[in-house]
């Protein structure tokens, strides 16, 4: 499944706007049988976007939502096939067209597809229908309540809504979606695999074509054609590229690799164009190899969050993240805790942002550990890594967020995860993201990298930064010692709402958690097997209610509108030295 573009073989239309809205609160839409249309009280709420943002009745709504709007298919269409791209869901989905069940997806932050062709009327008006389920379920991927049903009934939760992630979980369709068309016979999916030689760079290219008709495919880059047969729906080949620019932060120069399917009568049956960066990413030893050389990662953790459009893709909300992130000095990020939105991962691809892409699996504990919910989780790994791998942005996959792994089970569950990642991509290391030593990383041993949460003088010693620096380095030492692998401090730092001040800094003020950061950073840069650290958290972001939280998670360098606090000048200066 490839991204959608529009070219001389390609039409597209995007369908983000407007939709009608009804939450089913009652559980009647299949009674109702609301895909053949929504009646009685309905909302309209913007397509991308959460649906708790934007209507005050819906802020807490947790359940299946429905979403609804008329489309025409152009009558230039006609002789093409015609698919629906949806971007990304909040959960599971169902789709329908004019009452027809054209499928369903399961699982949230990865898009999915299906093909129009039988049902579209060319010319005339049609209705679309998309069932989104944001029920918060204890025995799914990711765990939606922290407890199961018998605990929350004995009245053990502690936070609303009392999920087993530090995030919201908002509702919604939050990436665009599209029609587009193809001929009978397409380019259905393309990876390309990178590697140089000296000035000689290489692109190692894997195709599947889909239809009948095609007899090879041609590939055009940096001024060079290759010739490559179909064989059985399956193209593999190599090109060529002579003094190669390499792809890095530095200069993320992109070549763009042009393809051509064609018949046996030389007719053209599909066209598509992919930006490719040359680079190479491994672990050796106890460092992290950026074309060969030792690099160092600086930068935060960040979520898809924002006032009123909640994890909606936004595109300027991107540009004035990056700028921010650059402005700080950083040349990474972790899509902490969910895959990103592509479009963004382009966005990384063109600025020289590395990113570490992590999978939906945050808050993953013992009773996950079965053979149904490893099968799922593969399939996730699966669907993410063929989405986002020729992004040279991309320079780790991480499996899990905190994960609780003490059984056998769990660690045989995190050896498939890392099994199946390896299958997908023997190109890029993966990471385990842990936060407690020592009894909660069985299956850790599988991976290439650890990446260690760890807060102390806030959750752990609160109040006491400096007495517990050395505690800091000796857990980070551990995990080191034990999997002799390269470290990086993957999650790190303390709240501050903005405008609270103190002398002496206490917790909660900007002080403490400038102090925090600049003395904890500079503690671990130097130690020989740190490969990173990543402060916590970009900006603030929208949580569950508790105790524990300030009107959402406060650890931002920026606030949830992206001023910036005392801690992103220190971040700055420390990064840049201005």
């Amino acid at each position: 499944m490839l991204v959608v573009k529009q070219n001389q073989m390609r039409q597209a239309h995007e369908l983000s706007g407007f939709f009608r809205f009804k939450a089913d609160r009652n559980a009647c839409s299949g009674s109702e049988a609301w895909e053949n249309g929504l009646v009685g009280d309905v909302h309209e709420l913007a397509v991308p976007g959460s649906w708790n943002e934007q209507a005050r009745d819906l802020h807490d709504f947790f359940g299946e939502g429905w979403y609804e709007r008329e489309f025409t298919v152009p009558d230039g269409w006609q002789g093409q096939r015609v698919w629906l791209r949806i971007g990304s869901t909040a959960g599971n989905a169902r789709v329908w067209l004019d009452g027809h069940l054209l499928g369903q997806h399961r699982g949230p932050h990865l898009p999915f597809e299906f093909e129009l062709t039988a049902y579209v009327r060319y010319g005339e008006t049609q209705r679309l229908s998309i069932a989104v389920d944001n029920t918060l379920v204890h025995y799914d991927l990711p765990p939606g309540q922290a407890r199961s049903d018998e605990d929350r009934a004995a009245g053990q939760c502690s936070a609303k809504p009392d999920v087993a992630y530090d995030f919201f979980p908002s509702g919604g369709i939050h990436r665009p979606v599209w029609l587009y068309t193809t001929g009978a016979a397409k380019i259905e999916s393309l990876q390309v695999a990178t590697n140089f030689q000296g000035t000689q760079g290489h692109l190692h290219l894997r195709t599947t074509v889909c239809g009948e008709g095609a007899a090879e495919l041609q590939a055009v880059v940096d001024g060079k054609r290759y010739v490559f047969p179909v064989d059985q729906c399956s193209v593999f080949g190599e090109c060529v590229i002579e003094n190669v620019r390499l792809w890095s932060p530095e200069d993320p120069h992109l070549y763009q690799l042009e393809l051509q399917l064609v018949s046996s009568k030389c007719e053209l049956l599909d066209y598509y164009t992919q930006a490719v960066g040359v680079r190479t990413i491994r672990v050796e030893g106890h460092s992290l190899l950026l074309n060969d050389q030792p690099i160092f990662l600086r930068g935060v953790g960040k979520h898809e969050d924002f006032p009123v459009i909640g994890k909606g893709w936004m595109p300027s909300c991107v540009v004035r993240d990056f700028d921010l992130m650059r402005w700080m000095g950083a040349n990474s990020f972790r899509t902490t805790h969910y895959p990103y939105a592509e479009e963004m991962l382009d966005y990384a691809d063109r600025h020289g942002m590395l990113v570490i892409a992590e999978t939906p699996f945050v808050g993953l504990k013992e009773h996950l550990y079965t053979d149904d919910m490893l099968a799922r989780a593969q399939d996730t790994i699966e669907e993410m890594i063929v989405r986002d791998y020729n992004h040279p942005s991309v320079i780790l996959w991480s499996m899990a967020n905190e994960p609780n792994v003490r059984s056998e089970a769990g660690r045989t569950f995190f050896k498939g995860m890392a099994d199946k990642a390896r299958s997908m991509d023997a190109t890029r290391p993966i990471m385990f993201v842990a936060h407690q030593w020592p009894d909660n990383n069985l299956g850790a041993e599988f991976y290439d990298m650890i990446g260690v949460n760890k807060y102390y003088g806030w959750y752990s010693d609160p109040g006491d930064i400096d007495g517990s620096l050395q505690k800091l380095i000796d857990n980070l030492e551990a995990f080191n010692k034990e999997f002799d692998c390269p470290v990086m401090l993957a999650e790190f730092g303390a709240d501050a709402v903005a405008g609270i001040h103190s002398d002496p800094p206490a917790m909660f003020t900007e002080e403490y958690q400038a102090q925090t950061i600049e003395k904890q950073y500079n503690a671990v840069k130097d130690l020989p097997w740190m490969v990173g650290t990543h402060v916590w958290a970009f900006a603030d972001f929208k949580t569950q209610q508790s105790y524990t939280r300030v009107n959402g998670n406060r650890k931002g360098l920026f606030t949830r509108n992206r001023h910036p606090k005392m801690a992103a000048h220190t971040v700055r200066r420390l990064w840049t030295g201005q």
